[in-house]
């Protein structure tokens, strides 16, 4: 008896000691605290003081008690998704180290309401080509025991090889549709549009070096308009690049007024900036932009979104169209051209269009419904026309290799987003 009460009370400390462990790796993730804070002695000791808990080192975190989050995780998304029909995203960035890397999100198409997304899989890709897509897109789904039938929607960015790969994944999931995001299709004709103005870029460059590492000045900057500095474009965000020009078209006057009041012989950026105010086009630039486009950028940023039903993604893609086609002259021209290349290379568009007027308007499809079966047409009531969500994680994925050693096996950085991302 006294030995059964001896192994009773053994496996009762054994587990809290696991359960101990395992919450302190989570609650570390969740608050974006790197598992090596473990190995300072001052932490450590607080911790065993005030908790009476052995406290696990970085190491032996990551070996088991990590493992064992990511695989609660992963079972979590198969519980949420099982039965269903299956959404997925993908895409690629090049990492501060030099590796590419690839970031699956899968979704549930449910004909109720939007669903939350999540991230199945985060994988360095040896070779950025087709064949690399579609066996890391395979194998994340193979991770969760997914029926082929059960794949109906992949969602990429534009790239060649991206349609090349999910040309090779149809072959695999007979019922999948591919459609490029939409919001990636309408940032390429914006990048069209601002290398139409090579002087307002010239400009703002010109605007942003001369407030860099000058504190005096930002400083009369501020204190003569009393706002803000120009907003900085974000880089292949062109949505950003159109907010930007906004900014300067409605404080135009006031921003020419500080500047001119620089010495040009204080930097070059200042005497290019004041010869560029010079040419009254430049302001003239800013309100042809901001006119003809800044419902555009909000409407870009809108489809980034997952959370719209099929209806509103293609509302806003027939606005953001239309914005399009409405311009006239050379760059109406060039734009138009643009934007038949871009649908040209969304295959699947037609039919989820067709889905779409059924779902939304009960009409009855001029053209082809593709491989839609009639059966899954409710499916894509909600199904989301954004791969953003792959693109979200970039930022958590920067922190994690900034607190992580260079060397850190991408096993260990995938298993600490997929806890980190997924959070229930």
């Amino acid at each position: 008896m006294h030995r059964n009460m001896s192994g009773d009370l053994s496996t009762t400390q054994n587990d809290a000691e696991n359960d101990f462990n395992q919450d302190l790796c989570q609650a570390l993730i969740d608050i974006s605290i790197p598992l090596h804070v473990v190995n300072n002695t001052t932490f450590r000791s607080f911790l065993e003081k005030y908790t009476h808990n052995d406290v696990p080192n970085e190491s032996w975190l990551k070996t088991f008690d990590l493992r064992k989050l990511y695989t609660q995780k992963l079972n979590q998304i198969r519980d949420e998704l099982a039965n269903g029909h299956i959404w997925i995203s993908v895409d690629e960035t090049i990492d501060v180290t030099g590796r590419c890397i690839a970031n699956i999100i899968v979704g549930k198409l449910d004909i109720e309401a939007v669903t939350r997304p999540y991230l199945l899989a985060s994988k360095e890709l040896l070779n950025v080509d087709c064949f690399a897509i579609t066996k890391c897109v395979s194998e994340a789904i193979d991770l969760l025991g997914f029926k082929n039938e059960q794949i109906l929607l992949f969602v990429t960015n534009g790239i060649s090889y991206m349609l090349e790969a999910a040309t090779q994944l149809k072959s695999r999931y007979p019922d999948m549709l591919h459609v490029t995001c939409f919001s990636n299709g309408f940032n390429i004709l914006a990048e069209a549009i601002k290398y139409a103005f090579p002087k307002v870029n010239d400009f703002i460059s010109c605007v942003q070096a001369l407030f860099s590492k000058a504190p005096h000045r930002v400083a009369y900057y501020r204190k003569v308009l009393n706002i803000e500095l120009p907003p900085e474009p974000v880089v292949h965000k062109s949505s950003t690049w159109i907010k930007t020009i906004v900014f300067y078209a409605d404080n135009f006057e006031e921003i020419k007024k500080v500047i001119q009041s620089f010495d040009p012989e204080d930097s070059q950026s200042i005497s290019q900036a004041q010869k560029l105010l010079e040419n009254d086009k430049l302001f003239y630039d800013f309100i042809f932009i901001k006119s003809n486009f800044e419902k555009l950028s909000l409407i870009m940023e809108k489809l980034e979104s997952t959370q719209m039903s099929l209806k509103e993604s293609f509302k806003l893609f027939y606005e953001a169209e239309n914005i399009i086609r409405d311009i006239s002259g050379d760059l109406g021209e060039v734009l138009c051209n643009k934007l038949g290349l871009v649908l040209e290379r969304n295959a699947d568009l037609n039919a989820l269009m067709s889905a779409n007027n059924i779902l939304s308007y009960n009409q009855v499809p001029d053209g082809d419904m593709g491989i839609i079966k009639l059966k899954n047409i409710i499916k894509y009531k909600f199904a989301p026309m954004s791969c953003f969500d792959a693109e979200r994680i970039f930022p958590a994925y920067n922190w994690i290799i900034s607190d992580n050693k260079p060397t850190s096996k991408m096993s260990e950085i995938e298993m600490l987003l997929i806890c980190s991302c997924n959070i229930w």
